[in-house]
């Protein structure tokens, strides 16, 4: 039995489109990330971290997180105690309760990831699915990083404190009709081992919504049950996100200004684009805009033309979509005398945490 259930994939490749179109081949670091690796047929409704037919992944409270697989009778697919749902692809998908409408019973799933985290920016992404017989939903999903398991002796709240780094997902868009995507990026410290889903929140200051297709009779018609399929966690390696790492100022070479002028070319706005793409998703970064002139005014008049190189760009950044408060500008004047007049009139750019 076990032979036929038990599926080993060596490799797990992801292809990753960011909003700035940069397209990267990276290794998922999450371990059975679709499921589909177990070691039984799911034989219960609730399945502890003792008898746990999952590979990898464990449960570090004492809720009971769930696997559904074709197989089963009891945990089953398409049909099964929360809901009617097919997995988002092949024979099976995973579910915990978010929040409860009354007590404060949560589940979570954690796992141990294929490599320590460096330190860096990745991307997470999960299909989530509201089960159709959930009474409630929820506004976010959490994920916690530790360099160690966390685990508690209560079916209750997970503290976000015990995390050495913990990151909100916006899920309250995700209904109960569809597999719906969710994404966030988020900075690692470096050496993050483990991380661990659900909602960290406590229930008496969670807001719980009503969910329009709930089951009276279901189990979970007082909770917030939530599906997940497919996980996948990369490192963003992009040149943004390169940037950060190095911690260094870079530059981009279409953002460089005519002699005595502040207005920037259509290279240059191009490029502002991707790098507010960028800003967008890595929302808890912030920039600093390093301004620069030649040497052929006096020093007075440079610094004032660097301000304003620098002022342009942030306004431009201002018009896509970023916040003004995480953008500080700061005119440098004349760059030094060893770089050619036409590198000198540009800008630089700095990402802070």
């Amino acid at each position: 039995m076990l032979s036929t259930l038990k599926i080993i994939r060596f490799v797990q490749t992801a292809v990753f489109t960011l909003a700035s179109h940069e397209v990267f081949c990276q290794h998922n670091l999450v371990p059975n990330y679709d499921f589909e690796e177990i070691e039984f047929c799911p034989v219960t409704f609730s399945l502890n971290s003792g008898d746990s037919p999952l590979e990898y992944w464990y449960s570090p409270s004492e809720g009971t997180p769930d696997v559904f697989h074709h197989c089963s009778e009891i945990n089953g697919v398409p049909v099964n105690f929360a809901g009617v749902a097919s997995p988002q692809s092949g024979k099976s998908y995973a579910g915990i309760y978010l929040a409860a409408k009354t007590g404060n019973y949560k589940e979570y799933l954690a796992i141990k990831l294929l490599k320590p985290l460096s330190r860096g920016i990745y991307r997470f992404r999960a299909y989530l699915r509201l089960a159709s017989y959930s009474g409630y939903k929820v506004d976010l999903l959490h994920l916690g990083l530790s360099k160690d398991p966390i685990s508690i002796r209560s079916a209750g709240e997970l503290p976000a404190h015990k995390f050495s780094n913990f990151f909100s997902i916006n899920i309250s868009e995700v209904t109960s009709g569809k597999w719906h995507l969710v994404e966030a990026s988020f900075i690692a410290h470096g050496g993050e081992e483990f991380i661990t889903l659900g909602n960290f929140e406590y229930n008496n200051d969670m807001v719980l919504t009503p969910a329009a297709a709930a089951h009276r009779k279901s189990k979970v018609n007082n909770f917030a049950f939530y599906y997940f399929d497919n996980l996948l966690l990369v490192e963003d390696i992009t040149f943004w996100a390169t940037s950060f790492r190095n911690r260094k100022r870079f530059t981009l070479t279409s953002v460089y200004f005519d002699h005595d002028k502040y207005q920037l070319s259509k290279e240059g706005v191009d490029s502002l684009v991707e790098l507010a793409g960028f800003l967008k998703i890595n929302s808890h970064l912030s920039l600093k805009i390093y301004g620069y002139a030649d040497s052929t005014g006096s020093e007075s008049y440079n610094m004032r033309l660097s301000n304003l190189r620098a002022i342009e760009v942030k306004n431009h950044l201002i018009s896509k979509g970023i916040s003004g408060h995480k953008i500080t500008v700061l005119p440098m004047g004349e760059l030094a005398d060893n770089v050619s007049p036409e590198n000198s009139r540009r800008v630089e750019f700095e990402f802070i945490e």
